[in-house]
């Protein structure tokens, strides 16, 4: 299951995941049927979580199918459809709750500790085990990462998750704190008072969210350059998703990359390239080298 791996790695919160990951994967071929559990599980306790995180109710009794679907309504990333697009999105959402109601099914007729089983009965078939681990993979994988990236109206907050904001607090406070003799980071003392923490931390958030929409968007020279003024103290903290939103607007947007060679601009761009080539792809690299060639000034 590499890409749930993925996305859980150095995440602790999902910490509990990994022994059912074990379970899938030291099982696919010697015993399909607990392989299922496993799958099942995964899928039962990521959406748990994220609808506990957000203090979303569900029935205990719900079925895997209804948990996912509910988890996946929950995400940002729908309620910024259109409605023409929200009623496609419905669609999706209903076979994904089609595949893991499927998924519960098979386990509960065929899982290795759902009831029981006779230890000589006939395995699942290993291409239906192969396809329902690849499902719980990727349902799995993307609801983590969605919802890593939605802070709003959560109802807990990690500390671990938030290393961009927490280097950011360290990093731009200059009084160290003491408790008892023990020295804390600015960003642990805040989250010792986990609404401010959270206030401040989607203050953060949204303040470079705004920042990277207006880019995308702007639409004339002096006001690319006051944005790209106002992001360079915050360059250091961008997401990598954050960042190559602004690598994009830096390729398409003319207002933008007609003055790649000034000012703050050029700043800006010459900083992704000479200090976060790593996080670019060899794609991105050579269509920002491209939009640096197109530049009027």
């Amino acid at each position: 299951m590499q890409k749930l791996k993925e996305a859980i790695a150095g995440k602790e919160r999902w910490n509990g995941l990994e022994s059912y990951i074990l379970l899938v994967d030291e099982n696919r071929e010697t015993n399909p049927n607990a392989s299922l559990d496993g799958a099942k599980g995964i899928l039962e306790s990521v959406s748990k979580t994220i609808l506990e995180d957000k203090g979303i109710q569900y029935a205990p009794d719900s079925n895997v199918g209804h948990l996912v679907k509910k988890a996946f309504e929950s995400l940002p990333v729908f309620a910024k459809l259109s409605e023409k697009d929200l009623d496609s999105a419905k669609s999706i959402l209903g076979s994904f709750e089609n595949i893991t109601r499927v998924i519960g099914e098979f386990r509960n007729g065929h899982g290795f500790f759902s009831h029981g089983q006779d230890l000589q009965a006939e395995k699942f078939d290993r291409y239906l085990v192969a396809l329902t681990i690849s499902s719980s993979d990727l349902l799995a994988s993307f609801l983590i990462v969605s919802h890593a990236e939605d802070l709003k109206d959560r109802s807990r907050v990690y500390y671990e998750e938030n290393d961009e904001f927490n280097r950011y607090i360290d990093e731009s406070s200059e009084e160290e704190v003491v408790v008892r003799g023990i020295q804390l980071t600015p960003s642990r003392a805040l989250y010792s008072d986990i609404e401010a923490y959270k206030e401040e931390l989607l203050s953060f958030i949204n303040e470079k969210t705004d920042l990277i929409e207006r880019l995308e968007k702007s639409e004339n020279f002096v006001s690319t350059r006051s944005i790209c003024s106002d992001l360079i103290p915050l360059e250091n903290y961008l997401t990598e998703i954050e960042l190559k939103r602004v690598i994009r607007a830096g390729i398409d947007n003319p207002q933008i990359y007609r003055i790649l060679g000034h000012g703050y601009t050029r700043n800006l761009f010459t900083w992704i390239l000479d200090e976060k080539d790593e996080m670019l792809t060899p794609q991105e690299i050579k269509d920002l080298k491209t939009a640096f060639a197109k530049k009027l000034f």
